[in-house]
């Protein structure tokens, strides 16, 4: 009856080590998320109740994880940038994306200034 047990929990062990192992190869976690953009845990969760990014999330046992794509982490950063700046959501979220689908506006200098 023991080794019954035994192999029985090596599986699941085995299990829950490849589904922790596609995890890390999903996308960013939540916790390097924050650190590598600074932002505050409540305001990265609205930006997801709100629908501006939309993270994969894996449930393992009783946790769930998210995990965003190189996109989110991208989209995150930018509305951040913006919301920092004063702007609100919507509107961070509008100059975010202009600005991800139109990177030659960076290049551009401000309307009203003159080059040198």
């Amino acid at each position: 009856m023991a080794l019954s047990t035994d192999i029985s929990n090596n599986i699941m062990f085995l299990q829950s080590s490849i589904s922790i192992g596609a995890i890390k190869d999903l996308g960013t976690r939540t916790p390097e998320l924050l650190a590598k953009i600074d932002i505050p845990r409540q305001k990265l969760y609205y930006l997801e109740q709100k629908g501006f990014i939309k993270p994969q999330k894996t449930t393992i046992g009783e946790k769930e994880f998210r995990e965003y794509s190189d996109e989110d982490v991208k989209k995150v950063e930018y509305i951040w940038k913006y919301l920092k700046k004063g702007f609100k959501y919507k509107i961070a979220y509008a100059k975010a994306m202009d600005e991800l689908l139109n990177p030659q506006l960076n290049l551009l200098p401000p309307v009203g200034k003159s080059e040198g």
